[in-house]
């Protein structure tokens, strides 16, 4: 028996890919959800504004101003927080949402409270997320697919902020 949790066919399924695959697809309140991170660096679980607009939930979304700090030490405020069910591999959770409108290449963020609630385990060198099930052990692999399209939006992202700073300087 080995001593690590993933199979050679999920290690070969991770590391065919040459990009880091970060964005997921996750169920939230019965709606598939694509560009989702799931970051245990995070302390918050994130949502876009827009995302709730789409789903039908802005009226859900309770006003409460939370300031979050960035790894770069940028500080966002958020405009409220949502209670939303995350259905993963058979197991739904209800996790609260912090709700931010700020650009942003991933709908969502999945941080430590709904990770450690779920008892998951995430590798990033295999870019997958493992959790116990009633049934076993459950893996979400990362979307490949996704996460390139999260790093264009990244990109244009960064590209109109800068596009902003020129034309406030001119």
């Amino acid at each position: 028996m080995s001593n690590q949790p993933w199979s050679s066919k999920e290690k070969n399924a991770a590391t065919a890919a040459r990009a880091p695959t970060r964005g997921v697809t996750t169920r939230l309140d019965y709606t598939d959800v694509k560009r989702i991170l799931i970051d245990n660096g995070s302390g918050a679980c994130i949502i876009h504004h827009r995302v709730l607009i789409q789903m039908r939930l802005e009226d859900k979304i309770v006003p409460r101003c939370i300031i979050l700090t960035g790894f770069n030490n940028v500080v966002k405020r958020t405009s409220g927080e949502i209670m939303l069910l995350v259905l993963a591999g058979g197991v739904i959770l209800e996790t609260t949402f912090h709700v931010m409108n700020q650009d942003t290449a991933y709908n969502a963020i999945i941080g430590r409270p709904w990770i450690h609630a779920m008892r998951a385990i995430r590798s990033s060198l295999y870019q997958v997320i493992q959790f116990p099930t009633p049934w076993g052990i459950f893996s979400i692999l990362g979307e490949q697919r996704t996460a390139q399209e999260c790093y264009r939006i990244a990109q244009d992202c960064m590209y109109t902020q800068q596009l902003k700073g020129t034309d406030s300087e001119a």
